[in-house]
């Protein structure tokens, strides 16, 4: 689209206003940004004359004289104005603080964060150990402890985990059939055991049911014995 004169430039602002209560004598405040020339600064509902204050750093004000104790402090202002070209914001008009990213790290031509710039701490993952390339995380960098499957004992490929990983501890592995024929069991009960109501179970017996050991069999549940 051609223009008469220079092209238009599409910009934002945004009005805020942040109001403080003093606790103590204070005179230097300090608000999330504005743009110097567009501030307007009110005590106790009086707006103060631009003498009576200095406000040219785009974040600090400092009153000529202090407000004291209990003082309503109001401060209405434009932000910096940013420039928006292909409906974006230029990283260096952002400016984010705690628990952020720094924005200088961020590359928005290509919509995306350096890994250098990231260090994950507690609860996270070392982001030098990422491969993003790869869209993967080495196996070693993971650390996972109780209720879990030892880590380094992973071989990890398409869509399976080896079997050899799995912790089978607490599982009796010589139960089934035995050459597709052969169904064992072991003929004497050291813990109690509860049938699952509704189902029925099978032994081959004898069986022995050591001290203390309760066999619960719902009402809905059959216990044979062979």
């Amino acid at each position: 689209m051609s223009y008469i004169g220079n092209t238009p430039v599409l910009q934002t602002t945004e009005f805020r206003e942040e109001q403080t209560i003093t606790t103590e004598s204070q005179d230097l405040f300090t608000t999330q940004g504005y743009q110097p020339g567009y501030i307007s600064v009110f005590r106790n509902g009086v707006r103060l004359a631009e003498e009576d204050y200095l406000a040219s750093d785009g974040y600090s004000v400092l009153l000529n004289t202090p407000a004291v104790k209990d003082d309503i402090m109001l401060f209405e202002y434009r932000t910096e104005v940013v420039q928006v070209l292909d409906n974006s914001l230029g990283p260096e008009k952002l400016n984010l603080t705690s628990n952020s990213l720094p924005i200088d790290v961020i590359d928005v031509a290509d919509a995306s964060i350096p890994i250098s710039a990231l260090a994950l701490t507690a609860n996270g993952i070392p982001i030098a150990v990422v491969n993003i390339s790869e869209d993967s995380i080495p196996i070693e960098a993971i650390n996972i402890t109780a209720n879990s499957i030892s880590l380094e004992s992973l071989s990890l490929t398409a869509n399976g985990i080896p079997i050899a990983a799995v912790n089978t501890s607490g599982l009796n592995l010589d139960a089934g059939a035995k050459a597709d024929m052969f169904y064992e069991n072991s003929n004497i009960l050291t813990e109690s055991y509860t049938i699952t109501d509704g189902k029925n179970a099978l032994s081959a017996g004898p069986i022995t049911i050591a001290d203390g050991v309760i066999v619960t069999v719902p009402a809905n549940s059959v216990w044979t014995v062979v």
